[in-house]
């Protein structure tokens, strides 16, 4: 389902606008200033932020590691793309016949996995993963493709 945002002052239309956009199977947030709707916006869009930074530093570090920009940025893609969701489960059912009394899922561990967890309605747990995740993946991608460079003595 797709969510919209509504900033409106004007209570009667804000609540006319969410009633219809309701009505034809939207989920409203309602925020009746800019300063609540940037405020409802800006965990959401920091998350998010981080997390598609997180994906396009793989993509770099795919791109160093195999100097092949073609690879990284199809590798990209079928990641974005959900392609990667089989791997994952190969993963987690691994884990489960390793330690079936964990509650592990490696799908919160990547950033693809988190975009779609990551959306307006989220919990501050969610989105504090979220970005966490974005952050990490930033770091290491991005400092693993540096040691890269120095290693190939690129300059």
């Amino acid at each position: 389902m797709s969510r919209i945002l509504i900033i409106e002052d004007d209570t009667d239309i804000n609540n006319m606008m969410a009633d219809a956009l309701r009505k034809a199977r939207y989920e409203c947030t309602q925020a009746f200033s800019g300063t609540e709707g940037l405020t409802d916006m800006l965990p959401f869009l920091g998350a998010q932020y981080l997390l598609n930074l997180g994906i396009a530093a793989l993509i770099l570090f795919f791109c160093t590691l195999t100097k092949s920009s073609a690879f990284s940025m199809t590798a990209g893609i079928m990641m974005v793309m959900g392609l990667f969701i089989p791997i994952y489960s190969i993963i987690n059912r691994a884990v489960y016949e390793i330690q079936p009394s964990w509650d592990f899922d490696i799908s919160l561990l990547v950033p693809d996995g988190n975009i779609g967890l990551a959306g307006i309605h989220a919990s501050s747990e969610i989105l504090v993963r979220a970005a966490a995740v974005g952050a990490v993946y930033v770091i290491l991608c991005s400092a693993a493709a540096v040691l890269i460079m120095k290693k190939r003595d690129v300059r």
